[in-house]
């Protein structure tokens, strides 16, 4: 009805049923104030069904069970037209394993999120699926377990069309099969993210079906335009992010498009991302952590795109970049990076700030050549910059690659430092070539510095 509801407590659970819009619990103008519901509220097979609904905005609700999705379009839901102050789902927000439960199993805001808790958030079969989305901001969430992304695309998807101020994830966050699962993305500031184990790209593996000569071959029908953002962290800008595990990029057993799939982004800038376990790519598909920078038309002292990565382990076959934009396109000449620190080894990956590959596409080459062109941003008293790169352990690679090169490369670094050697780097820009001691692999490269003769 149009009036609020206030005190008001569901014994058992909110079930939907066959019909359109059974089994529902809603106020078409008023406020929910305050319920408790003891058990699931559980979609149907009807449209809209198994939901709790507020015209207006949600004040405090308290779900013993879960929200889980029915076989129905937008069945099993909790949905508030203005806002949702406080919700506490102690089971966990789940899409329905059907291809035709279409966008449920969903919490959802028109204005911000206030607080809210859930176990566990697990995407379905059907797309838009096991989701979290506020309009506007979502002040404060925690998932206690793993968001999970599957085959629905859009699944297990947590989104806000403002800022997200503080997101704790207490397991992993795992993409799916699908495009934008397994995903975090706030179209604002993203101020604190915490997970407790990994972030993990989702993979293309295929199906072992019978060959025309009667051999297993894999068919890769289920992801006919390849996978993108499956285990994926994107923001305007993020100001701290910490892993208690590892970033795990997906992998690829297919010749479709792949990417962003075990990745970090900022459209902007970032802060400090720190990595307890490893960063952990693949020779076909690197860990990416990326921000663009300001670019911003008013003289800075410098743009600094990335503040601090800090790894306690392993960096393998990733990839910090400083300048690129959303499609991972160097176009900010300008980008910095502030620090980089390595626990342990360094194999097989690059940190570059303001720079493309040249015609090898590898970085630490004398072909490396500065951002410039269409849609580029170059400001005449600024320069790319690297302040300091620490490893611990040692720069390692994979000997049977066929091309290994590997760089540090920005038009000024400042400190490099492997195992107990610290690199002599002269001052200012475009001064240094210099090859890691114990590594055919990785150079520490200044864009401009002039090539000696009889060099490669």
């Amino acid at each position: 009805g149009t009036q609020s509801i206030t005190g008001f407590t569901v014994n058992k659970n909110v079930t939907g049923g066959a019909g359109a819009f059974s089994g529902v619990v809603q106020t078409t103008k008023g406020d929910i104030q305050e319920l408790l519901v003891t058990g699931n509220v559980k979609g149907g097979k009807g449209t809209d069904s198994g939901a709790i609904r507020s015209g207006h905005a949600i004040g405090s609700i308290h779900i013993a069970g879960s929200i889980v999705g029915g076989a129905g379009q937008r069945s099993g839901r909790l949905t508030a037209l203005t806002s949702i102050d406080a919700a506490f789902i102690d089971g966990n927000v789940e899409g329905n394993l059907d291809n035709k439960g279409l966008d449920t199993g969903v919490v959802q805001s028109e204005g911000d999120i206030g607080s809210l808790t859930v176990g566990a958030l697990l995407g379905g079969w059907g797309s838009n699926s096991g989701r979290i989305h506020a309009v506007k901001d979502i002040k404060r969430l925690e998932v206690k377990g793993d968001v999970t992304g599957s085959k629905g695309a859009n699944s297990a998807k947590i989104s806000s069309g403002g800022k997200m101020l503080d997101v704790r994830i207490g397991g992993s966050l795992k993409g799916g099969t699908a495009d934008f699962t397994g995903l975090i993305s706030a179209s604002q500031e993203l101020r604190s993210l915490k997970i407790g184990k990994d972030l993990k790209g989702g993979d293309i593996f295929g199906k072992l079906n019978p060959g025309t000569r009667g051999a297993l071959d894999l068919d890769f029908s289920d992801n006919p335009n390849g996978l993108s953002q499956a285990g994926y962290v994107q923001a305007r800008t993020i100001t701290s992010m910490e892993v208690g595990g590892s970033i795990i990029a997906g992998v690829n057993l297919s010749q479709k498009p792949f990417g962003n799939n075990g990745a970090v982004r900022a459209l902007d800038n970032m802060g400090t991302l720190t990595v307890h376990g490893n960063l952990e790519g693949n020779r076909g598909n690197p860990v990416i952590v990326a921000a663009r920078g300001l670019q911003s038309n008013v003289l800075l002292a410098t743009d600094l795109a990335i503040g601090t990565v800090h790894v306690d382990g392993d960096i393998k076959s990733s990839k910090i970049l400083a300048g690129v934009d959303g499609s991972n396109r160097m176009i900010n000449a300008d980008a910095s990076i502030g620090t980089i620190f390595v626990g342990h080894d360094w194999y097989d990956s690059d940190a570059v700030a303001g720079v493309v590959a040249g015609a090898d596409g590898r970085f630490g080459n004398y072909d490396d050549a500065k951002v410039s062109g269409a849609g580029t941003y170059d400001h005449p008293s600024l320069h790319s910059t690297i302040d300091s790169v620490t490893i611990v352990g040692k720069v390692t690679g994979d000997r049977t690659a066929l091309v290994r090169q590997f760089g540090i490369v920005a038009e000024q670094i400042n400190n490099v430092k492997v195992g107990k050697l610290a690199y002599y780097l002269q001052p200012g820009i475009s001064n240094d070539h210099i090859n890691v001691v114990g590594s055919s692999d990785l150079s520490i490269h200044e864009f401009g510095v002039k090539k000696p003769r009889n060099s490669i």
